[in-house]
Formats: C-alpha cells, structure tokens, sequence
C-alpha cells in the first residue's frame, strides 16, 4: 500500500499508470474484492475518457488536470481496500506484531475504519432525501449546487463527527492506551505466502517505474 502510493505520486506516463491499474486490479481479485476491482476499473476508464475529450477545450480550465488526481488517487485507495475491509481486531493484531507505536495503531485503526463507515453514512443521507423528495443525483447538483451542498454535507458532516467519536472510544476500550504488554485473540503469523507476495508485489513496482523511466527517454 505504501509503495502504490508513492508511485501514484512519482510515476510520469499514462502506460506506467495503467500497469499499475493493473496491478492494482490483480491484488483486489486476489483478495476476493471483485466487485471493487470492476468498479475502480469502470470509473478510471471513465476518468480516462473524460479527460481526452476536454484536453482540448481551455473553457473548462484546470477540470481536465482534475481527472488526473482523482485517477492518481485511486490507486491507493484501491491498495487499501482489503486492509479497510479487514477486522478492527485483525487490524490491531497485525499493527502490535509490527511493533507500531500505539498512538500510530490507534489513529490508523480509527482512520481505516472511518472510511467504510462514511460510504455507509452518505447512502444512508441519500435513502433519506429520496424519501423527503430531494433528489441527491448529478443533476441535482448541477441545478442546485448550493442547496445540494446543504443537504449532503452537513448531515454528512454531523454523523461523521459523532462516528469518528464513536470509533475511537471503540478502540480506547479495546485496551489501547493502556500501558504493559497485552495479547490478541487472533494470530498475526508471515508465512511463505506473506512473504512471495511481499516480493512479487516488490518486483513488480520495481518494474513499473523502469517501463515509466523508459518511456520518458524513448
């Protein structure tokens, strides 16, 4: 995941982009996330395209640069997605066996659980204007930005809050600002498997960026 994200940040050509996709692609199927995978995959296509038919056109300023963050971000949202899906246990178990400080374990825990969470809550704030009558599509937000704004980000911004106070009082319950050694029910073990998909994944970033750095000089 971290490597991912530093490419997103380092990688120059639309070809290195892509692989990664791909890679990024692999690494969700192997973690059972399909359904993920095809609608990352859809949207970045989406983004893609969008992007070459506004290269061209100065009306709409910086909007097409636009496209090529979100596509850049993507990626390591997509290398994430199967540390987010994973238990909160699963979570801490793993981070005290990397001997992470508990503060770092804490905010991470609390951060990567906060994610799914706020998909939760933005479908839930949307099955609610449906009912009242308010409608919370792209059209929507094209004829009425501000009035959109209001009725998504605000609700949006109150659970959120309440949630994110929520989860970490789940955590601090767990033990974690408690101080002495404390165990886990769940094992956190590198087998053989942990270990050839730490250096293939390795590999492969490695010869991503020299395919980016070869096409730049070619």
């Amino acid at each position: 995941m971290i490597l991912v994200s530093l490419s997103a940040l380092t990688l120059k050509t639309e070809i290195a982009l892509l692989l990664c996709l791909v890679f990024m692609w692999i690494w969700l199927i192997m973690f059972g996330c399909v359904k993920k995978a095809l609608q990352c995959t859809a949207a970045y296509g989406a983004l893609y395209g969008l992007m070459l038919l506004m290269k061209n056109t100065d009306m709409l300023g910086n909007l097409p640069l636009l496209t090529v963050y979100i596509r850049r971000l993507m990626l390591p949202v997509m290398a994430a997605a199967p540390v987010i899906n994973a238990p909160t246990g699963c979570l801490i178990a793993a981070l005290n066996k990397m001997k992470i400080p508990r503060a770092a374990t804490l905010s991470l825990t609390v951060m990567f659980r906060f994610m799914p969470t706020l998909s939760a809550e933005y479908r839930r704030i949307r099955e609610s204007q449906k009912i009242r009558g308010i409608g919370a599509s792209f059209l929507t937000l094209l004829r009425h930005p501000i009035q959109t704004a209001e009725c998504i980000l605000v609700p949006m911004l109150l659970r959120t809050s309440k949630t994110a106070d929520e989860l970490s009082a789940s955590v601090q319950v767990r033990g974690m600002k408690l101080g002495g050694a404390y165990s886990s029910y769940r094992k956190s073990v590198i087998d053989v498997r942990d270990i050839v998909l730490m250096v293939s994944g390795t590999l492969t970033i490695a010869l991503i960026h020299l395919t980016d750095v070869y096409i730049r000089r070619v």
